[in-house]
């Protein structure tokens, strides 16, 4: 192939990368077809296989793998034929997940021995080297075995990282009409792992590190995100902190015509008081854009779950309950003993 061809196919794979990063799908997919009449290459066929995908055009897609799959062999590195073979495979896929069985009958080519062991020793050597990494991910143990029996050939390629079946369906406050708060500074928050689920029975801890490498070659539905935490003051013993404080509140004065049932939220245990003060400050500012309320000021207080809601009038500005204690903003949540079932009031000037 002309060198001269190749380059312009590559500047024109570039100019693609970006219309895909801008989600101009239809123009990157006009840039792959002119890209490949100068080189036909299989990276050029992955993204227009994902432009595809982004599109719906799910028989193109499949269309477009197989034809990059079918140009591999024009890689001579192995590593990176094998890196793009496991991106081609992935989008595949995801691209029969919405297709009928008759739609999907070509065979998924098993990986090459030199791949399962380049990628096996890859994501373990990434977790062990990176075992230090502030940030975790929660992965599906079912989805990793299926992966290591992929590799070891005695399985069907796992298409994306299925994390879903570890969270609980729910639904915020706002247009889902739902009983939960939705964080708006860290979408992790936002993800509710399921009560029963267990460490090495139902999900496994990555390092993000290596949590990368594998989301990088089969994508993911869910990102579970979970932080290390100091066990003690001096942070010499760190933990990752997989179940995050459930936390419930209500806010005074309320924003409805009865005193509402407290809503769900979750922080880390390791959270300040004035943290999660500013988190429920800007989401009930976002709630209600039109209130007279100065969300800029307010307090956090915990209250017996015992206390009975209906008997104070949900209009007013002050509320008398003996057993409330403030909490001083500077205090960890952990220290200040809130109990699960406790109430938080956040109080409104």
């Amino acid at each position: 192939i002309n060198m001269e061809f190749i380059n312009k196919a590559d500047d024109l794979i570039d100019s693609a990368q970006n219309c895909v990063k801008q989600k101009e799908f239809q123009k990157a997919i006009q840039v792959l077809n002119k890209s490949l009449e100068f080189a036909e290459t299989p990276k050029g066929y992955l993204l227009l296989a994902q432009a595809y995908y982004n599109l719906s055009q799910y028989s193109e897609c499949l269309e477009s793998v197989e034809k990059g799959i079918s140009q591999l062999p024009s890689i001579p590195n192995e590593s990176l034929r094998n890196s793009i073979l496991e991106k081609l495979l992935s989008q595949k896929t995801q691209a029969q997940d919405h297709l009928s069985p008759a739609q999907t009958d070509t065979e998924t080519p098993p990986p090459s021995e030199e791949h399962q062991k380049d990628s096996k020793k890859q994501f373990f050597e990434l977790s062990k080297k990176h075992s230090k990494d502030k940030d975790w991910f929660v992965v599906s143990k079912e989805w990793l075995d299926t992966w290591e029996s992929y590799l070891e050939g005695t399985a069907n390629h796992p298409g994306r990282i299925l994390n879903s079946n570890l969270l609980l369906t729910v639904a915020f406050v706002g247009p889902e009409k739902g009983n939960y708060l939705k964080d708006l500074q860290e979408e992790q928050t936002n993800l509710y792992l399921k009560d029963s689920i267990l460490e090495n029975k139902d999900y496994i801890l990555v390092p993000s590190t290596a949590y990368e490498y594998l989301k990088e070659s089969y994508g993911s539905d869910k990102d579970i995100k979970r932080c290390l935490v100091p066990l003690t003051e001096e942070g010499d013993l760190m933990q990752v902190e997989v179940k995050l404080k459930p936390v419930r509140v209500v806010p005074i004065p309320s924003f409805q015509e009865t005193l509402e049932t407290p809503k769900h939220f979750q922080v880390s245990k390791k959270a300040k008081v004035e943290d999660l003060k500013f988190k429920l400050q800007a989401i009930y500012k976002k709630l209600y854009p039109k209130s007279l309320l100065d969300f800029s000021q307010a307090r956090l207080w915990k209250v017996a779950p015992d206390c009975k809601l209906t008997d104070f009038h949900p209009t007013a500005k002050s509320i008398l309950i003996e057993s409330a204690q403030l909490l001083p903003s500077k205090t960890v949540l952990e220290e200040a003993q809130v109990a699960d079932e406790d109430i938080i009031m956040v109080e409104f000037k």
